[in-house]
């Protein structure tokens, strides 16, 4: 399965089912349905589906006791450095079309 990350409104994102530029005239044309992303703490989890790897920087750091909205108990990055390196992923990906990633979101 094939989803598109889109920028939404107000710092938004929407995840669509499809290839980007079909499905993009799709949901402007037709409304097409989206997933919506509107609250901060649902980003680290977005982009961690979406090939995100959940690093911050070049640290050291797995951060295996967080899921990027707590603070990382190995090294003490906090949930809002996380949540900040998720926003700056998914802003560098939006208009990506992702294959195989996301699908969890759609009923299939």
């Amino acid at each position: 399965m094939l989803v598109t990350l889109l920028q939404g409104d107000f710092g938004t994102y929407e995840l669509l089912p499809g290839n980007a530029k079909i499905r993009k005239e799709l949901k402007e044309s037709q409304g097409e349905e989206t997933i919506l992303f509107q609250t901060d703490w649902d980003y680290p989890g977005l982009a961690r589906s979406l090939g995100w790897n959940g690093k911050i920087s070049r640290e050291q750091c797995q951060h295996r006791s967080t899921d990027g909205t707590i603070d990382c108990g190995e090294c003490g990055k906090t949930a809002s450095e996380f949540i900040q390196a998720a926003v700056k992923w998914l802003d560098r990906h939006c208009g990506d079309t992702f294959r195989g990633k996301g699908e969890e979101y759609f009923d299939c």
